[in-house]
Parts: structure tokens; C-alpha cells; sequence
């Protein structure tokens, strides 16, 4: 069904279809996308916490937690920083079990018993988002993106049968009536190349999937913000049509056809076998 979808990010994960950081690497090779794993980095948790932030202030006010630093006590002896901690996780539904039986349990590390909701937030991290989020208060533009979308919607579509039978899935940041705007935290937003981050593959799959649902959409913006200070913003766009977008299109037609192919065979190769003789780069003329 064409449409928009508000599930949570657990229930988009577990959807069997493939997403585009999946496209993307498979234009580097079947192997390489079949036995990739995900590392979770520093950066990487600090984006989705800002993410979250920027994107559901109100839900992450619930969700994000500083846990004591204090000694955690043993089993039916918490200290009363942690017993007081997790009473109010309790309040706000962030754990798996009550309060009550994590304390009668032999356990230190009683974080662990967080639900998925739960975002980790330490001092440092929300120094640098109220930072951020200063910066994003001066940016006009930047606000009236976000605050004139729909947030997190999930669009799954069943791909073209010349492609194969399986389904593609999205995420976009943000849908407005005519445009699709998605954040992304660098070191240094002046240098912002999407082809080189493999971000042309996912933005032309949220264009492509958006405009089956809402043909009014035609413009694609990348809000790039620094995580460092100064947090300088730029914003990017492609319109559509566009070189950009029919260079995009052509690279995402080629993961499409690579993906049916490898499902179809059960047969994941890595690079071709053979030569490629050196040559000078254009630049370097």
C-alpha cells in the first residue's frame, strides 16, 4: 500500500525488506553488503540522540536519562541515588521489568534493564545539544523545515517486478507537503559530498518512494550540522528533476537490479576477478 506509516523504530527494523545503506553497499559488492556488520560508534549514538532530540523534543524529554554515578549497591541494597533513579524510570515506562524486582535481583549493573525507549544522555552530550539547539533557534530556515514536517514516517513499497520480488523501506527525517528534509552530523559541513557518503542512494529512494504517495513533492534537503563547536549549519538541496537526481536514479536502478539478481541466484559475490590497470586522476592534471 502506498502510504505513510508512524510505527516505532524496533517495528521498522524488523520489517523484512531492504533499506537504502543496504543499496548503497551493494554497489561496492554483494559480499560486501551481505557481511557487513554495524559498529556502533560514539558519533553514531550521539546522532540519534540528537536526532531525537531535534525531531521529538517531548518524547525525548521522557526518554533520555543520566544515570548516578554512584556505586550501585547489591542484591535488595541499591544506593539511594539509583534506588530514586530507577523508581522514576519506572514512572516514565523506561524498563523492561518494576523497579521493585530489579532490586531483589544479584545484579550491579542495573542499566541494563532499560527498555529500548531509554537514550543515555551524559553531561557532556547534553552540554553540546543545548548548544546545537541554540544554534538551530538562529536558522529561520532550519526551524521552518522541521517544524513544517511530519516526523519519522516509514514508507514500504513493493519494488517494480522487472526488479525481483521483495519490498524497499524508508525513514525520511522530515515530509512537508512539497519537500523531504533529513539531518546529518558531520565534522565539517562545508565539505558535505552526499555521492561520496552514499547518501544520493538514500535520498533518491525517499524521493522515488515519496512521490509514489504524494506526487507534490519535488524538493530534497540535507540539514547538515556540525557536533562540534561552533555547530555551524548548512543546508543542501536537490530538486527535482534534476542531473543530480537522474544520476542518483541510474545508481539506485543499478543496486535494484543487483539485489533482485543476488536473490534470485542465492549467490553474493565480491569484486570482479580481474586487472584494472593504474591510471592518473583527473584532478591531479
Amino acid at each position: 500500500m502506498k502510504e505513510w506509516r508512524k510505527i516505532s523504530i524496533d517495528e521498522y527494523l524488523e520489517i523484512d525488506a531492504v533499506r537504502s545503506g543496504q543499496l548503497n553497499d551493494i554497489l561496492r559488492s554483494p559480499a560486501h553488503m551481505k557481511s557487513k556488520r554495524v559498529q556502533v560508534t560514539k558519533a553514531m549514538m550521539d546522532g540519534s540522540l540528537f536526532h531525537k532530540a531535534i525531531l521529538e523534543p517531548e518524547d525525548f524529554d521522557r526518554c533520555a536519562v543520566n544515570p548516578p554515578q554512584e556505586k550501585k549497591g547489591r542484591k535488595g541494597n541499591p544506593s539511594p541515588e539509583w534506588e530514586n533513579f530507577l523508581n522514576e524510570c519506572e514512572k516514565k515506562n523506561l524498563l523492561k521489568i518494576p523497579a521493585e524486582e530489579i532490586f531483589t535481583m544479584s545484579v550491579t549493573l542495573w542499566e541494563t534493564f532499560f527498555n529500548n525507549d531509554a537514550i543515555v544522555v551524559d553531561d557532556d552530550s547534553r552540554k553540546r545539544l543545548c548548544a546545537i539547539m541554540d544554534v538551530i533557534d538562529k536558522y529561520p530556515k532550519v526551524l521552518e523545515l522541521i517544524n513544517g514536517a511530519e516526523k519519522e514516517l516509514t514508507a514500504i513499497i513493493k519494488v517494480d517486478s522487472r526488479f525481483g520480488d521483495f519490498l524497499v523501506k524508508t525513514r525520511p527525517d522530515c515530509v512537508g507537503k512539497d519537500y523531504i528534509a533529513d539531518l546529518k552530523f558531520t565534522t565539517d559541513a562545508s565539505r558535505f559530498r552526499p555521492i561520496d557518503s552514499g547518501y544520493h542512494i538514500q535520498s533518491v529512494l525517499q524521493m522515488s518512494l515519496a512521490q509514489m504517495i504524494n506526487p507534490e513533492i519535488k524538493n530534497y534537503y540535507w540539514i547538515v550540522i556540525e557536533a562540534q563547536p561552533p555547530h555551524g549549519i548548512i543546508i543542501y538541496n536537490y530538486s527535482f528533476p534534476s542531473e543530480f537526481h537522474e544520476y542518483s536514479i541510474r545508481k539506485l536502478t543499478d543496486a535494484l537490479k543487483k539485489y533482485g539478481e543476488c536473490l534470485k541466484t542465492g549467490t553474493w559475490e565480491g569484486y570482479p576477478q580481474e586487472i584494472i590497470e593504474v591510471e592518473v586522476p583527473r584532478w591531479a592534471n
